[in-house]
């Protein structure tokens, strides 16, 4: 099974669960750790206008990393975090393909 199979069904439980205490799931993310050598997913849920996010392992459930409240220093730490052990986002590829456009060499 892939690491986004378990990561998906690892953030479908926990959506599930959270839907019976009234929270909203926030959209997840799937990633390879190499040096930890296990998937990850990040996932989380609001509740109330909260936000609770974090990053785990998705195989054994071990929370690496949480965030909770929309403090803006921790959405900083959280995203290094998140960087670190799940590697750069989509977003962040495609801003630095914007910033830095590659050019192609002249045809003939």
């Amino acid at each position: 099974m892939k690491c986004a199979e378990f990561g998906k069904r690892y953030a479908d439980d926990l959506a599930k669960a959270g839907e019976r205490l009234g929270n909203s799931p926030a959209d997840p993310r799937f990633a390879y750790n190499l040096e930890l050598n296990t998937c990850v997913v990040r996932a989380g849920y609001l509740n109330h206008g909260k936000l609770y996010v974090f990053i785990a392992d998705s195989l054994t459930g071990e929370t690496l990393f949480d965030m909770s409240g929309n403090d803006p220093s921790k959405q900083s730490e959280f995203n290094q975090a998140e960087t670190r052990l799940m590697g750069p986002s989509e977003s962040d590829l495609a801003g630095k393909l914007i910033k830095s456009p590659q050019t192609l060499p002249d045809q003939k």
